[in-house]
């Protein structure tokens, strides 16, 4: 389309070649020598019917002529005419050699265009310049006293996209040897002349990589720094985005929520299903068995040789044993038949009982589901489509890659991945509705991502709280954070500083607010807290208590201090579950043995199988009834019902500080405002940030119907399969463990007449108003308000204040409050050789007494105990502080 001279020693006219594959778009630019070469070149491997190169010493006199008796003007135009029959008869030969070739393999021709095997692939965006070069590549990750070791040159096939530079082996190949992935800190120099000699050098990198390119000539390094800066003008890689986070603001975006496992699961597997191309999965514990099913006493070789068996490409939320749940939350799985189960095997857990050992024997029950609870799971995920899918992607294929090359260089079965472009055409992404403005943060750095130390989450979290205007709701699974300057020397994150300051400035304003926290009663460790192999346990419980409410330099005690009172600003809370497992006389369909089980009698790691008892089941109502926390695995945060942080990372220094553990979360900002209230003043909220919201209240105050496991619903199902949405696509038997106490339908309570109570099938309690007992509405104008007393007081507090003196009373189940001493935990905790765990410990109580009382829980929310053990030093003696490292808990 154009040539031009290159006015070094050659003099060659360099023409510029346009070309385009579907959407793809290059440009080359040749010399005649480069096509000559390329013919000659094929014409000495025997290609047949090749097309007649074009003759070039008519144009070479023609030149030659005008050089002499010319006017510059009359030369001019007589040099372009002469180009331009050059240029049409190069193109008429291109053609023509295309076509020829067609069916051919030709790795010159391939050469010639800068087309590979990697080139031409789906949803690559902007083709940069390919060619051979040779390269020496730095590493500054690991280096003795700065020395890095000696590097020789490779020959390599290079790749330049919008961000990333790959290399191959030869155009040929579809594997990469190496991918250099772009970030803030690239650079890209060239190298012209050292000492008066043209060295044709490239050198770029970033702070931990450098890589020296050569070419054959200066002119290619020329058109290899054209394109590069023809890269970092469009790449939004090589920028530091909002919260120093690697990846951009997106608009438009498309998201999802889904609450607890069932939902969850149940759109992974839609997406699996759906995939075409690959899958990444970047997990905890991965459970292979588990329809595609690792961590601290977690078979990671038994994963990776199941899915390998699968298939050979499989390259690896938890998708694992014991995160199912249906947002009823039932403990119990029992059925004298051995039937209806679904839980099975090491399914049904209880890691507060036994911690998963030996998970190839996944059939095998590790706590004996006739006597013992499940421990429920609550938590909260994101689907997302477009352009931030993309960007989580790009996290997982640099993770990958780093791991690649740290670990697996000899691992020919796990291949580099590339990224996605930028700019690719548009998906279909039918049935998924929003518009808001979606942001990927992340916790990584040198050590497991190989990059600067980012710590996007938790500027995100920092940001966002000292922005919040009114309400700020967190579930977490931890709570240890700072909440003061140099509080705690063991401790880094400061998100506690930022809710503190937030109140403080509320309270000196005059301004109402409130925050809310959703967290676990217990850490989910093994073991009875008071015994010697608790020490883990009981090292987290401090953290998270000088965090909370003690220590001297925690949030509660730091607004104290301050003359502030905290209930009015902060409320923690914590969620229980209760329900019945059914006995009734054994059959041969039982799979479980015939006697109960103690709980202290805990086998080994390497002896599987479930705790076993010493007395014979007994045949009491009383001792059908259980209950066990509700287990918060969320990582969530809700800010005024607009802003939504949601991911993998916890409230504690693992997650928060960057330079620990490596995790992923999203911040969601609401486009779409809809109408409704703060503290009964009408306020725009977000769409997707309310409703959110609003269903996790609705389920943890008993507020939602009870859903069916085998039932799949609209919640369930990526927006692509919504005509599932009211089909049952299997099968099960019904729900035969499910608390059954006998009750009206609607009764009057004394507290207020004006108000009944509903029990659905769940027997979770349903309270609305009696104009509108059976209408959804009366549930969404409950909890549409976080702010407004009457609904923090009379309902959030009243309802968690009233489910824990019940539990307490039925129960004596721990934490709680009332047990600030050893002491107190002896006399508060029912005898472990009388009482089961999680059973009954009501004396001298009937089935209707137990019955009365159960009756009267409404949904899972009770007080989270700030005084719990108190008066304990939690964390050990001086000797065992000072050999274990802190952080380790932190």
């Amino acid at each position: 389309t154009d040539s031009e001279m290159d006015l070094g020693m050659g003099k060659q006219i360099i023409f510029r070649v346009e070309l385009q594959y579907g959407d793809v778009k290059w440009v080359l630019r040749r010399t005649v020598k480069d096509f000559a070469v390329l013919h000659f070149t094929l014409a000495a491997k025997r290609f047949e019917n090749l097309p007649k190169f074009p003759g070039q010493m008519t144009y070479a006199i023609n030149m030659a002529l005008a050089s002499l008796g010319m006017r510059n003007e009359d030369r001019v135009n007589y040099l372009r005419q002469t180009n331009l029959a050059r240029r049409e008869a190069l193109q008429e030969y291109l053609l023509q050699l295309l076509q020829q070739l067609n069916w051919n393999v030709s790795y010159d021709l391939y050469e010639f265009l800068e087309i590979s095997a990697l080139s031409l692939t789906k949803d690559m965006g902007w083709k940069g310049k390919e060619a051979y070069v040779e390269t020496k590549v730095t590493d500054h990750i690991h280096t003795i006293c700065g020395f890095t070791g000696f590097r020789r040159w490779v020959k390599n096939w290079a790749i330049l996209r919008d961000s990333y530079l790959a290399f191959t082996s030869n155009v040929g190949s579809d594997e990469p040897t190496d991918v250099f992935m772009f970030d803030s800190t690239f650079f890209v120099i060239h190298r012209e002349h050292a000492m008066g000699l043209n060295m044709h050098h490239i050198e770029l990198g970033n702070n931990y990589r450098k890589i020296e390119i050569k070419g054959d000539h200066n002119r290619e390094m020329m058109e290899w720094m054209d394109h590069f800066e023809r890269m970092k003008q469009s790449s939004p890689w090589l920028k530091v985005h909002r919260f120093g986070s690697f990846a951009p603001e997106r608009e438009e975006a498309k998201v999802r929520y889904y609450v607890d496992g069932k939902d969850y699961f149940h759109a992974v597997s839609d997406a699996i299903l759906a995939a075409k191309n690959e899958i990444y999965i970047c997990d905890w514990w991965l459970s292979p068995e588990l329809e595609i099913s690792l961590a601290l006493t977690l078979d990671s070789a038994h994963t990776k040789i199941w899915l390998q068996d699968l298939h050979p490409n499989i390259q690896g939320l938890d998708l694992c044993f014991g995160r199912y749940d249906s947002r009823t939350h039932q403990l119990s799985d029992y059925h004298p038949s051995g039937k209806s189960r679904i839980w099975t095997g090491q399914d049904y857990s209880n890691p507060r009982i036994k911690d998963f050992v030996n998970v190839k024997d996944y059939n095998t029950d590790l706590i004996e589901r006739k006597l013992l609870p499940r421990m429920p799971w609550h938590d909260v995920s994101l689907g997302v489509a477009g352009p931030p899918a993309r960007d989580i992607a790009r996290h997982f294929v640099q993770r990958w890659n780093f791991v690649k090359k740290e670990k697996a260089m000899k691992k020919s079965h796990m291949k580099f991945l590339t990224p996605k472009g930028e700019y690719v055409s548009t998906r279909n992404e039918t049935g998924w509705t929003g518009s808001q403005k979606v942001q990927v943060l992340r916790s990584s750095t040198v050590w497991s991502q190989g990059v600067e130390m980012e710590r996007s989450i938790q500027n995100a979290y920092l940001d966002s709280i000292a922005k919040a205007e009114h309400f700020i709701y967190i579930e977490n699974q931890f709570f240890v954070t700072l909440a003061t300057e140099n509080g705690n020397p063991d401790i880094k994150n400061t998100i506690g500083i930022a809710l503190v300051n937030r109140i403080l400035k509320a309270h000196h304003e005059g301004k109402k607010f409130r925050v809310i926290v959703v967290m676990p009663l217990m850490p989910a460790f093994e073991a009875d807290i008071i015994s010697p192999e608790a020490g883990t346990l009981r090292k987290v419980m401090h953290f998270q208590y000088v965090s909370i409410s003690r220590g001297g330099n925690s949030v509660l005690e730091r607004l104290v201090a301050a003359g502030v009172d905290p209930d009015k600003y902060i409320g923690f809370f914590g969620l229980r579950s209760f329900d019945r497992i059914k006995h009734g006389p054994a059959t041969s369909g039982d799979s479980t043995e015939d006697t109960a089980a103690d709980p202290k009698n805990v086998p080994n790691a390497d002896e599987p199988g479930p705790v076993k008892v010493e007395q014979p089941v007994v045949d009491n109502e009383v001792d059908d009834f259980v209950t066990e926390q509700l287990y918060i695995h969320s990582k969530l945060m809700i800010v005024d019902d607009r802003i939504i942080i949601c991911g993998s990372a916890n409230i504690n220094d693992r997650s928060q500080v960057g330079f620990r553990d490596s995790e992923i979360a999203m911040i969601i900002e609401d486009t779409e405002m809809i109408p409704s209230f703060m503290n009964g003043v009408p306020y725009k909220v977000g769409k997707l940030a309310h409703t959110l919201r609003a269903d996790l209240f609705k389920e943890h105050l008993g507020l939602l119907p009870h859903v069916e496991h085998d039932v799949v619903t609209k919640a369930s199902v990526l927006p692509d399969n919504q005509d599932q949405g009211t089909r049952r696509v299997r099968s099960l038997q019904p729900r035969l463990s499910a608390v059954a106490i006998p009750t009206d339908d609607v009764s009057v309570t004394e507290s207020n007449p004006d108000m009944v109570q509903v029990t659905n099938t769940a027997s979770t309690m349903v309270w609305a108003t009696c104009k509108s007992a059976d209408d959804p509405k009366a549930a969404d104008d409950i909890v549409r308000d976080p702010l407004h007393d009457d609904f923090y007081e009379l309902w959030w507090k009243r309802v968690a204040n009233t489910n824990t003196k019940i539990f307490r009373e039925v129960f004596r189940c721990v934490p709680d409050d009332g047990v600030e001493s050893w002491d107190d935990y002896r006399a508060f905790v029912p005898d472990p050789k009388k009482v089961l765990t999680g059973h009954v410990a009501m004396k001298d109580t009937t089935v209707d007494e137990v019955k009365g009382e159960l009756q009267k829980v409404t949904g899972h929310l009770v007080e989270f105990p700030t005084r719990f053990l108190a008066k304990e030093n939690l964390l050990g003696g001086i000797v065992e502080t000072t050999v274990v490292p802190m952080e380790i808990f932190t």
